[in-house]
């Protein structure tokens, strides 16, 4: 029997047709876009791996680090506390689809609350699979911390006597200044001489008036590190906590001082006439002490909002995906970092909140003996 195949003849059914029709060939192009971009997603952070752990110091490399920053520049002035969080991170596109996959699946959820995520993840073993990954290999560099003796102090790091030495204060970003404070051919508010560190020492002087002994790093990374690379800043000065911590037992609180990148009508306080750079406090919430650090952080936030009322722009916990999440913080319970102040306060100003800072934390070191 001979079979015939039955074409549609009438106008309304070829309609239907072309309607299916265009339907398919919009999911497949869509559907063949995606698959483009997960192939140069994977293969741009395989590069990018690749390129870390062969270390190479190509011309086409550097220019990629250097477009990086050119570009987190950018998103400083555009996006709120954007330098300040992602300074420790490179630009790179293993990065861009692991944040793209992460919001997919938290259903792209984002908050500035100091809530933890449970993003189901054993942090210890991602910690520990990193650092194996930053092992050098045979004939490398190592940066490993070599174990030191209790009486030894670790390199530029000045004590300031007091009661027994119990704070410990460092400068992940050593070199960040003001505009009112750098000289003739710096830029991008850095400096070697004028930076940071004259805050951090600014702190320690104070407490030490107060009666609470203090160690002061002020390593300048950039000269002091061989083949320095800026997006590890905070593997740099997780060393310098690990030794400052094996010189001295008796270390409790930890402060990461660092100046943010924003306006001064976003950093900058006035009370009863006076000008301060304000302060906010930033807890990682992937490593294991977040609680406590929050704990203390909340401590600090609260003194200084009832007697500098303004002073404290609060507290921001960051997530793996919003920033470095650790911040070195999993080495003690009461370690903060704290942002003074944005590029266009002054160092005067700098300093005075300093002096705040000194008095609050003296504050509650005084309650914690009475408790």
């Amino acid at each position: 029997m001979e079979r015939r195949m039955t074409i549609p003849h009438n106008e309304q059914d070829w309609n239907e047709l072309n309607e299916i029709w265009k339907y398919a060939k919009r999911f497949t192009i869509m559907v063949l876009v995606t698959m483009v971009a997960v192939v140069v997603i994977g293969a741009g952070a395989l590069i990018r791996v690749n390129l870390a752990e062969a270390n190479v110091k190509t011309e086409s490399g550097l220019n990629l680090q250097v477009d990086n920053q050119y570009v987190q520049g950018i998103l400083a002035e555009e996006l709120p506390l954007y330098a300040s969080y992602q300074s420790d991170q490179t630009l790179s596109l293993g990065q861009l689809g692991l944040s793209l996959f992460k919001q997919l699946l938290d259903g792209s959820k984002s908050s500035a609350n100091t809530v933890a995520i449970d993003d189901g993840l054993d942090h210890q073993q991602m910690n520990d699979l990193l650092d194996k990954w930053n092992t050098p290999k045979n004939g490398e560099e190592s940066n490993e911390i070599v174990p030191l003796e209790p009486t030894t102090k670790p390199n530029d790091v000045a004590s300031v006597k007091g009661d027994d030495s119990i704070v410990f204060i460092y400068h992940t970003h050593n070199r960040e200044s003001w505009n009112s404070e750098i000289q003739e051919g710096e830029s991008n508010a850095s400096s070697k001489e004028k930076n940071i560190t004259l805050v951090g020492e600014r702190l320690a002087q104070q407490l030490e008036k107060r009666g609470m002994g203090a160690m002061v790093s002020t390593t300048d990374y950039p000269t002091t590190v061989p083949n320095y690379e800026w997006n590890y800043s905070y593997k740099y000065s997780k060393k310098t906590v690990k030794e400052a911590i094996a010189s001295n037992e008796n270390l409790k609180f930890f402060f990461d001082l660092h100046r943010d990148s924003q306006a001064r009508k976003y950093t900058t306080a006035e009370i009863d006439g006076v000008s301060y750079a304000q302060v906010y406090f930033v807890i990682g919430q992937r490593n294991t002490n977040w609680k406590e650090n929050e704990a203390f952080a909340k401590k600090i936030n609260e003194k200084i909002e009832e007697n500098y009322p303004g002073l404290s722009r609060g507290i921001l916990g960051k997530t793996a995906t919003t920033g470095n999440a650790e911040y070195n913080q999993s080495l003690a319970e009461q370690n903060v970092l704290i942002e003074i102040g944005g590029v266009e306060n002054t160092l005067e100003e700098s300093y005075r909140t300093a002096d705040v800072l000194a008095e609050i934390i003296s504050e509650i070191y005084e309650e914690s003996k009475q408790q």
